[in-house]
């Protein structure tokens, strides 16, 4: 008899696989306590309030998550951080504007470009290590005299690995430029409440800023917040349209908002006012006897960044073990039983936050102890045969691209497939990314080149799972006037 939905989840609860994944409860019912969600799943009822026209309990539940987080005004979010980001961008925006765009951002704000139909700049972070790191503040003032038409400035910080950019300094040139600062920080609601972790961007004076709850908190999936950043000195921030970013949000939420969702919303950020003095010093002592415990390893270690979120664990594995980031992540699943967020190329992303217990990171510390141990004796077993030490070889995250059309256009263009080998030169009609994290390595109305091709071939070769490619085939646009 075949399984329905529910069955699959519910036989997955009883099974002992440990969650170092988004959301940030964990499955943690000691932390995370809730009645029988049928009991008071509810639309609007009177006494009940209204999420797009808040008056009352509502109201109190987003203006206590603003005093939390230091902003002017809080929206709660039930369609995850991408209506948040979707609304920001088009409250600050016109039809056709030209915006500057972190290159490393989510699908999200792809689709917003295409919405408005926007003229990106692109912005390309610095790489270490193969990974996407910061945004530099001399490469926006650049690119804000080289483009004066800008309207907005779109960053991701954090990463999702963690590596967040100078905000203060950036908002600061931003604002010279009387533009405004919209931060995708997705992954940090969490920030801002210890020190050792980094300061949210809410404070550090974006205008904008969208976080993910349940991705980083104990919430439920698809529950997010809109802050609106106050002005240097100012309870208020004179950049926003208020109206026109509410009028957006009602266009991108649900007309019928989650009960459940936003009662976890409001449940999630009590844990943290009334524990984060407790939760947040004992998550750092996990973290930093985890990577004491990893520093004698031999094959696998953890990304250490000056400028980055401790609680997201980077765990890289050298190419000279003869194993890259896919078979590790599928180890540490297959036997160990550890689920992680991601896997790439030479590492995975294990992702913790107040949720996770003490036993979470023993066993995760000990299956990479036993993992590298095995490696080891593996490779002197071949040293001895006399094979050679493979290099270590790190491959750019972001090739260089160019396009030649809009996203819309290419998107709403005649189409036709090729073999992915045989499409250098020819524009994409389709984004194509790595997922997660949803970052795309070719926009619609982009050029393939040679180096994209390697990559994308790269990662497939590596097993890999990759976004707008079946068998081998992609789609270009037909249009001969606009190809490469």
């Amino acid at each position: 008899m075949e399984k329905d939905f529910l069955d699959l989840l519910m036989e997955y609860t009883k099974k002992d696989i440990y969650p170092f994944h988004m959301p940030g409860h964990k499955r943690n019912q000691k932390l995370c306590q809730m009645e029988n969600p049928y009991g008071f799943d509810i639309t609007e009822i009177d006494g009940f309030d209204n999420l797009h026209d808040a008056k009352n309990v509502i109201k109190q539940a987003m203006e206590n998550a603003a005093k939390l987080y230091d902003a002017e005004e809080t929206r709660f979010l039930v369609n995850g951080s991408t209506c948040g980001i979707l609304a920001a961008i088009c409250a600050c925006t016109k039809m056709g504007d030209m915006v500057l765009v972190a290159r490393n951002c989510h699908k999200s704000v792809y689709h917003a470009l295409y919405l408005q139909k926007l003229l990106p700049v692109y912005l390309y972070p610095q790489e270490m290590q193969g990974i996407a790191t910061e945004i530099l503040k001399e490469d926006v003032e650049q690119a804000l005299r080289d483009y004066p038409k800008i309207r907005a400035v779109i960053l991701v910080s954090p990463t999702y690995e963690g590596i967040v950019s100078d905000i203060a300094g950036i908002a600061e040139i931003v604002h010279k430029f009387s533009c405004t600062l919209i931060v995708d920080e997705a992954h940090g609601a969490h920030f801002g409440f210890l020190e050792q972790f980094p300061e949210t961007s809410v404070r550090l004076g974006a205008d904008l800023v969208i976080q993910s709850v349940h991705k980083t908190l104990p919430a439920f999936t698809q529950s997010a917040l809109l802050h609106i950043g106050k002005e240097k000195g100012k309870n208020s921030n004179h950049r926003i349209d208020k109206e026109r970013l509410y009028r957006y949000l009602s266009i991108f939420q649900s007309s019928s908002p989650s009960y459940i969702l936003m009662a976890g919303i409001q449940k999630s950020l009590q844990i943290v006012k009334e524990q984060k003095d407790i939760l947040f010093p004992q998550l750092l002592k996990y973290l930093t006897d985890f990577r004491k415990e990893m520093e004698c390893l031999h094959y696998l270690s953890v990304l250490s960044f000056k400028n980055s979120d401790p609680s997201k664990l980077v765990i890289f594995i050298k190419e000279s073990s003869g194993k890259n980031g896919h078979w590790l992540y599928h180890i540490l699943l297959e036997k160990y039983h550890l689920q992680l967020e991601m896997e790439s190329l030479q590492y995975v992303l294990a992702m913790t936050g107040i949720a996770d217990t003490k036993e979470g990171f023993e066993r995760l510390l000990h299956a990479l102890k036993e993992i590298d141990l095995s490696l080891y004796n593996e490779n002197i077993k071949k040293e001895k045969k006399g094979n050679d030490k493979k290099e270590e070889k790190i491959t750019k995250n972001f090739p260089r691209t160019f396009f030649v059309c809009t996203i819309e256009q290419a998107l709403d263009a005649k189409k036709s497939q090729c073999l992915l080998s045989n499409a250098k030169g020819f524009v994409s009609a389709d984004y194509i990314y790595f997922y997660p994290p949803g970052i795309p390595l070719i926009v619609p109305g982009e050029v393939f080149t040679e180096e994209i091709i390697l990559k994308i071939k790269e990662n497939l070769l590596a097993g890999l799972e990759v976004k707008g490619i079946f068998q081998d085939m992609v789609s270009i646009v037909s249009n001969e006037s606009i190809k490469g």
